[in-house]
């Protein structure tokens, strides 16, 4: 029987497992993957027998349920002041690594770049490679986070980067660049 594909066989493990393993080993309250030690509200549970025991039990439409965009919608103007068009502008996925890598593998192609700011979620330069794109870095430090702005021109295909340190460095016209919305795991891409 074959083996790990050789695109991901120098992945190694995530950041997750190796929290997970210390946190047991230690019998460490392990706050690394939003996955408690005790059951969830009695009002959630109730919330959720009721869905499944009225036929909410079978796969969801592929962009999600048009209810659930629709709150998703509501809480980003609500919170963020953004207003979504719910039925072309939220996707409801079943997890924010799988968001991105969908968002990756439909919006670049193999042989494009991106450009990945350090430091970086570990599991958005695998998902990179294994749709064929090339990661390149830029590293964020101490006060340049917030000194970021990112001037573009596409009508010669070219941008900058320009950081608080007066760094620049020239992008090329097969690079595209992942922004994340705020703090959150959802990308937009220009």
């Amino acid at each position: 029987m074959r083996g790990t594909a050789k695109r991901v066989a120098s992945f190694g493990t995530t950041i997750f497992v190796e929290i997970n393993e210390l946190a047991r080993r230690h019998k460490a309250v392990n706050l690394g993957q939003g996955a408690p030690d005790f059951d969830g509200p009695a009002e959630v549970l109730a919330a959720a027998v009721h869905a499944v025991n009225s036929a909410l039990n079978q796969y969801a439409p592929g962009f999600g349920m048009a209810s659930v965009r629709e709150a998703i919608a509501r809480h980003a103007e609500r919170f963020y002041g953004q207003k979504l068009d719910p039925q072309s502008e939220v996707l409801v996925t079943s997890g924010a690594t799988e968001g991105m890598f969908a968002a990756i593998l439909g919006l670049t192609d193999p042989g494009d770049e991106v450009i990945v700011f350090e430091p970086v979620y570990d599991t958005y330069v695998p998902n990179l490679i294994m749709a064929g794109v090339t990661p390149r870095y830029v590293p964020l430090r101490g006060d340049q986070i917030s000194g970021i702005s990112i001037p573009m021109s596409w009508r010669n295909h070219s941008m900058h980067v320009l950081a608080q340190s007066s760094s620049i460095r020239r992008i090329t016209p097969r690079e595209r660049f992942i922004r994340p919305r705020s703090f959150t795991p959802s990308p937009t891409f220009a």
